[in-house]
């Protein structure tokens, strides 16, 4: 026969009464008697499944969705700098034939450098998620209107 705990038992629900009238119910006793419990007010704020007034985000996931934004807002103003750009003979480092591998690489720079930032910045807190969601859409319309040709092309006037 092979020694297994059955925890409906009746037998082995005895012996764990009886071990924890006779053994643990004395150690607890002992440990309340030498280190007495603080007195603690309780109030009647709800703190346990409450949810906030207000929609909140983790900052980890606000700084993922806000950092490749930021990426290509970064696009769009190298766009709009096109003549700029080409004013100070860099036209070839920048744009050759369209967007090249420095803007591409500057672009996945700004991404991921802001992500890294605003993780540091927000990775213990929480972010409402409206405003991250305004901010958000927000730059990508004016990175959107930057990269439209007749914003751009108001420059090189």
């Amino acid at each position: 026969m092979t020694n297994t705990f059955d925890p409906i038992s009746s037998r082995n629900n005895k012996i764990i009464h009886r071990e924890m009238k006779e053994v643990l119910a004395p150690r607890l006793q002992a440990l309340e008697d030498e280190f007495p419990q603080a007195n603690v007010e309780l109030h009647e704020q709800v703190t346990i499944d409450a949810r906030p007034a207000t929609r909140r985000i983790d900052g980890e996931f606000a700084a993922a969705l806000l950092a490749p934004v930021l990426g290509i807002f970064t696009l769009a103003l190298m766009n709009l700098f096109v003549p700029i750009i080409d004013g100070l003979g860099l036209r070839g480092l920048f744009f050759d034939n369209g967007v090249n591998n420095v803007a591409v690489a500057l672009t996945l720079g700004v991404w991921l450098l802001s992500w890294v930032g605003l993780y540091e910045l927000w990775h213990d807190r929480t972010v409402s998620r409206a405003k991250l969601f305004i901010v958000t859409i927000s730059i990508l319309f004016v990175a959107a209107l930057l990269f439209m040709p007749n914003v751009y092309r108001l420059l090189e006037t």
